[in-house]
């Protein structure tokens, strides 16, 4: 107990000085903080109870040494920037922050195949469109973007998305000469022998023709 009470009355010492000195209320962060030499407009600071340093005294980041990190500060200061850190990160929801926006039919179907074409070619599971993160992210990103249903993405988008590559193909075919057709072969894990049949064309690009 003897301890308990000579670092609180070490830590009151602490405060009333640094108040006499700077005149800032008793929750202001530099109460609890010794500020060095400026430079460029900055200085270091270093928290009066452990000795923890920043070189540059970001008053966010030393809430949070004395909220989360100090060994040596007492509860009852610890609770108050606690409590100012869920003060200061308490911000709005995304519904709230930003009003949905219209975008153009145009900017729909752009944003509907860029979103099929990256669950397929980066191998993204699709029930990741109904996470709430993925969520928050794109309706940052573009308010105005209604994202689809899992269903709706991994087959009516991912369908309408292979229609137009299977038709963009055949545009770029029917204008091409001397084409190749080239055939590969793998057994897959349960032992099924498939096939691929890839058309070449004169430059060496290749497409998959069917499987």
């Amino acid at each position: 107990m003897g301890d308990r009470r000579d670092s609180n009355d070490n830590q009151d010492a602490i405060i009333d000085q640094n108040k006499k000195k700077r005149g800032h209320p008793k929750t202001d962060i530099w109460d609890y903080f010794k500020e060095g030499p400026r430079n460029r407009g900055h200085c270091t600071a270093e928290c009066n109870f452990c000795g923890w340093k920043q070189q540059v005294g970001q008053p966010i980041e030393m809430q949070g040494h004395i909220a989360l990190n100090c060994l040596k500060v007492s509860p009852e200061i610890k609770a108050i920037f606690l409590e100012k850190l869920i003060t200061n990160h308490n911000q709005p929801k995304i519904d709230e922050k930003f009003d949905s926006t219209k975008i153009d039919q145009v900017k729909v179907e752009m944003a509907n195949r860029a979103i099929v074409k990256f669950f397929v070619c980066c191998g993204i599971p699709f029930h990741i469109i109904e996470n709430p993160f993925f969520i928050d992210l794109l309706r940052i990103l573009c308010p105005g973007y209604n994202l689809p249903c899992r269903q709706t993405l991994s087959e009516d988008m991912l369908n309408a998305e292979i229609s137009h590559v299977i038709t963009e193909i055949n545009f770029k075919l029917s204008h091409e000469k001397n084409l190749t057709l080239g055939v590969d072969g793998w057994t897959s894990a349960s032992g099924q022998s498939l096939y691929a049949f890839i058309i070449i064309t004169s430059e060496r690009k290749e497409y998959v023709h069917s499987v």
